[in-house]
């Protein structure tokens, strides 16, 4: 008698096996199989898919060919996403390897440019030669192989891809091993499946039905992956530099029923082995009513959505990039303290309510950066502008004229090659290299209104470039040239540029260079040195997506160059191309220049020319700031392009009291132009230039050169920070204060040379070139009014001392009190001595100031672009909206009518106190972006003005609101930040010294500390709301408010 054991351990595990391994046990036991035989069986993954009724399902779609090039459409659009990947990688593949081509969707969205030939793999044969009558651009060779095996020798493969076939795959894994092996060193893999979100409307009807009619769930939808998974099994496959990205195809269907014929006629039917045979018809008149009623369109179809997971994997190799160290507690520091922000930067809330925040995650900020893009083409963009061209002159009438005819001479050129006429061999250019850019152009000019894809895009725009500029390049060596520069495109598209703090690619960068540079693609890594860029899209449909990008992408370069008063740019959307202008409260576009037509190849020749020969300040360029550059001492002292620092420039300030220019030369950027509309702000650490280089000993001094907002002519304004400073200045000057405060040593606006005259640069200046005059835009207008309704703006430069450095730097809570009741001290001897009230307390506004090492810090209150005296205090002196949005005071945010006092500085000096004590102050105790965004405080940063008003008023509406809302969220290591908060709180919010203007509920300080008890509601506008009442007893709150600072600054100073 035979028994069959198995060891008592081993009976234990094979509960926890799959049933196929738990079959292959019992038959190993009972002498059936062999140990190999088992071992195989068992190291089977688990089958989820049946693969022979999936490669049935193929067969029978394949064989019913009018239907199934029908419903081509989904394979055919994520086919030619994934050739528009494989475009991206700068190589051109012998040979390509698809897995699960199905009928071969991928052949027709590739061409010769990209490989010789592609080997189509698919299980299903019928699929395989459904199309084999089809002429492909490139050689095609068909073998039917299941895509879950693929056999291929080792090391043997340039590239394979896979479309739409993976998420039939049992082993994935697997799958991905042998893909690996079969790569060469640095080859590499491009995918695409179905993810987990796919037919989300389908899969829920389906499930509430069979709830409804049959008391449970079946497994109508195949389960699919998700793109976490994706990137675990790239990495698990041994792949390296692997990328994963989501995209979601939206497709609109009369009705479910329509959406399941299209999927079975796809062969994307159910092929999970547990599936059901059938579905009940009621179950199925159910779900299409569930689905109907869930999802409907106002058109009355239904939408399908399909989520695609593109996925890119490299085969190691030695040659590939690998990633940078990690930076040291001390080089984190360092950064810091060069400038790096890490608070919101400022936000600024358009007419329509939008709001721009940041301090957040970085997919989180590139979304609301996108939305930001898309409210500026809406709201601020101004299209068709024919004047635009003006705006790019020659500064005399000579050099205009040498424009048009230069413009006339280039284009009669090409078309004359474009006609296949031969040139003479006397016309003194290179027609060889001509007649090859002719031949990229000619292929732009017949593409037609819409592309395949949109990378031939690229090069068809580079060489229109490098043939202006090569006929430019013959005529700039005869005398009494008026060509000034060359404008040539960078060799790499599709590039993050090296100088880029996020993950953008431009298309297409323009670089000047000089007219004895070589006519080539010039090496262009960094927006530093960029003229403009040029975004492309693949049809003309999409102009307003390419200026989205264009504007995304520019304000890296205001961000890399100090030197930049405007920006150019370009968008090609197919055979059009558009100028544009951006400026600080607007973007200017210019008409359609359409390539296939005679009229448009000529525009855009004439604006190539004029950037070759208007003076540089028409390119955006700001005269009196010039980038520093080395001396060789080889060649005697003569200058040569080496960047020393991409900050570093010379900058001359002129001062209006004076009249006379001081040259500094700026050593680092404490504050970049980070806005999409306009550079507006920047600041710079500089000393005095001698014209031999810098003095480490020098008295160090911050720049600050800002585009301000002006009411009247810059001379005139009231509001001029200049003379804010100025009477700041003499007033201390003989009464110094025990506070430090910002010193103005020179102030004045800048000014341009133009006409042999010169001027103040500001927005009429600039308008003034193009011979066009600027209107004031109407007050009373909430839409976007004509183009030249431009808000005036004027070019400041204030140098001023002492250096301060982020408030981030203090070192703990007691410092960061001390800094600020020195701020303050300041604001209220400005406010009492010299009538200014500043109006914008922020993080970004307070700064830090060491003496030395060990010395107690110092605050220093600075940017008094929006203050006013007391005596003109208008209440809506702000034209729009603007400032750090968490920080403002409610009325502010709301224009309530309330008069404004001081009381709305320290409502934000408690707004600034909160947020730091909230995200934390030190490296130790910072919040991560991901856990700040579950606190309450967030609200102070989201949404429109009136929610995050209503979040503040919630927040400030008692003493037990602000406890559970705001300071029991604040870092657990503070113990003396909630009770300054508290105690500004109590004094704004809930003075019982005045009537009226407190909460019936506010409760002492002390008492208030352990209170957990949350019984406010929302405050209302009556009796009790402070924002009406408080303005009665401002000096009676001020005096508490500069006894808690004395309080709190005794308790910091026992501390330390």
């Amino acid at each position: 008698m035979s028994v069959n054991w198995v060891p008592r351990g081993l009976r234990r595990a094979t509960a926890q096996f799959p049933v196929a391994t738990r079959l292959a046990l019992r038959n190993y036991s009972s002498g059936k199989d062999t140990a190999r035989e088992f071992i195989e069986k068992a190291a089977t993954p688990f089958e989820v898919f049946d693969r022979n009724a999936k490669r049935m399902q193929r067969s029978r779609a394949a064989s019913r060919t009018q239907t199934s090039h029908e419903v081509d459409y989904l394979r055919d659009e994520v086919a030619a996403r994934v050739a528009d990947r494989l475009l991206d990688i700068k190589r051109r593949y012998h040979t390509v390897v698809e897995l699960g081509a199905g009928c071969g969707h991928l052949a027709k969205a590739v061409d010769d440019d990209m490989m010789d030939k592609l080997v189509m793999c698919e299980m299903s044969p019928q699929a395989l030669s459904r199309d084999a009558d089809t002429q492909y651009d490139v050689e095609v060779e068909r073998r039917v192989m299941d895509e879950e095996m693929p056999q291929f020798e080792d090391e043997s493969l340039d590239a394979v891809v896979s479309s739409l076939s993976m998420h039939w795959v049992n082993d994935l894994p697997g799958m991905l091993i042998r893909v690996r092996k079969a790569l060469v060193p640095d080859g590499v893999f491009i995918g695409a499946m179905l993810g987990g979100d796919s037919l989300f409307e389908l899969r829920s009807s389906l499930q509430l039905a069979d709830v409804e009619r049959d008391g449970g769930i079946a497994a109508r939808v195949s389960p699919l992956t998700s793109s976490r998974d994706v990137g675990n099994l790239l990495s698990r496959a041994g792949m390296t530099l692997s990328t994963v990205d989501l995209d979601d195809i939206v497709v609109n269907y009369p009705s479910m029923l329509h959406l399941i014929s299209d999927i079975n006629a796809m062969g994307e039917g159910n092929a999970v082995v547990q599936r059901l045979p059938f579905i009940k018809r009621d179950t199925l008149v159910a779900a299409s009513a569930i689905y109907k009623e869930l999802y409907q369109n106002k058109d009355g179809t239904v939408p399908a959505t399909f989520q695609i997971i593109y996925m890119i994997g490299w085969k190691p190799d030695p040659s590939q990039p690998k990633p940078l160290p990690q930076l040291s507690n001390e080089d984190v520091s360092q950064k810091f303290s060069d400038g790096l922000k890490i608070t919101p930067r400022k936000s600024r809330t358009s007419k329509s309510g939008a709001v721009c925040s940041y301090g957040i995650p970085e997919q989180e900020r590139n979304e609301d950066e996108e939305k930001y893009a898309k409210h500026l083409v809406k709201n601020y963009t101004h299209q068709d502008i024919s004047e635009l061209l003006d705006f790019a002159q020659p500064a005399t009438t000579a050099g205009q004229d040498a424009a048009e005819l230069e413009t006339g001479f280039i284009s009669n050129l090409m078309e004359r090659i474009l006609a296949g006429e031969k040139l003479p061999t006397k016309i003194g250019l290179d027609s060889r290299l001509l007649v090859q850019f002719a031949r990229e152009i000619g292929k732009w000019t017949n593409g037609g209104s819409s592309r395949k894809f949109e990378k031939p895009l690229y090069k068809h725009f580079t060489n229109f470039a490098l043939f202006v500029a090569q006929c430019l390049k013959s005529k700039a060596a005869s005398k009494n040239s008026d060509i000034a520069r060359l404008i040539l495109p960078a060799e790499r598209t599709d590039y993050k540029p090296d100088d880029s703090n996020d993950s953008c690619r431009i298309d297409v960068g323009l670089a000047v260079r000089g007219t004895d540079a070589s006519v080539k693609c010039v090496s262009l890594g960094c927006y530093a040195d960029m003229l403009c860029i040029a975004e492309a899209k693949k049809n003309r449909a999409l102009d307003k997506d390419a200026l989205a990008q264009l504007f995304m992408y520019s304000v890296n370069m205001y961000m890399r160059q100090p030197n930049r008063r405007y920006l150019w740019g370009l968008t090609i959307c197919a055979d059009e191309v558009y100028a544009c202008l951006m400026l600080n409260d607007g973007f200017f576009v210019s008409p359609a220049m359409r390539i296939s037509e005679l009229a448009g190849r000529k525009m855009l020749i004439s604006w190539l020319v004029r950037w070759s020969m208007c003076p540089e300040d028409r390119l955006g360029y700001d005269p009196t700031m010039h980038r520093v550059t080395a001396h060789s001492e080889a060649d005697g002292g003569g200058s040569y392009n080496v960047k020393v620092d991409d900050r570093m420039y010379t900058i001359d300030c002129y001062d209006d009291k004076s009249q006379e220019i001081t040259t500094y030369i700026a050593k680092r950027t404490i504050t970049s132009a980070d806005d999409m509309l306009g550079r507006h702000t920047r600041c710079f650490v500089a000393t005095r230039y001698s014209g031999s280089g810098t003095d480490s000993s020098a008295t160090e001094v911050v720049i600050k050169d800002a585009w301000s907002p002006a009411k009247h002519p810059p001379l005139e304004d009231p509001r001029d920070e200049i003379r804010l400073l100025r009477k700041i200045h003499d007033t201390f000057e003989d009464d110094t204060p025990d506070h430090i405060y910002p010193n103005m040593l020179v102030g004045g606006h800048v000014r341009l040379d133009q006409k042999d005259m010169s001027t103040i640069d500001t927005t009429d200046a600039i308008f003034n070139v193009a011979g066009v005059d600027r209107i004031d835009p109407p007050c009373d207008s909430d839409t976007k009014s004509a183009w030249k309704h431009q808000p005036l703006r004027a070019h400041r430069r204030i140098v001023m001392s002492p250096v301060g450095h982020s408030i981030k730097l203090v070192q703990n809570e007691a410092e960061l009190i001390i800094v600020h009741v020195e701020a303050m001290q300041c604001y209220s001897s400005v406010l009492s001595q010299c009538g200014v009230l500043h109006r914008d307390i922020s993080t970004n506004n307070i700064l830090v100031v060491r003496d030395g090492e060990n010395k107690v810090p110092r605050g220093l209150l600075i940017d008094f672009d929006f203050a006013v005296t007391v005596d003109t205090h208008e209440r809506s002196a702000r034209p729009e909206r603007s400032g750090t949005m968490p920080f403002m005071s409610i009325a502010n945010i709301l224009n309530l009518d309330t008069p404004r006092t001081a009381l709305d500085d320290w409502e934000s000096l408690l707004y600034v106190v909160c947020w730091l004590a909230t995200v934390g102050i030190t490296s130790n105790h910072r919040v991560p972006d991901a856990e700040l965004g579950k606190k309450p405080i967030k609200n102070w940063r989201i949404g429109s003005p009136e929610e995050i008003a209503d979040a503040k008023r919630l927040h400030m509406h008692s003493s037990n609101t602000f406890q559970f809302g705001i300071v029991s969220r604040f870092c657990a290591q503070y113990k003396l930040l909630p009770r300054f908060a508290k105690a500004l709180h109590k004094a704004l919010f809930g003075n019982v010294n005045c009537p009226g203007a407190h909460l019936d509920d506010v409760d002492d300080e002390e008492s208030s500390d352990d209170d957990d008890s949350d019984t406010g509601d929302k405050p209302t506008e009556g009796s009790n709301d402070p924002l009406v009442k408080r303005s009665a007893h401002v000096d009676a709150i001020l005096a508490d408010l500069e006894k808690v600072l004395d309080k709190f600054k005794s308790k910091a100073l026992a501390v330390l």
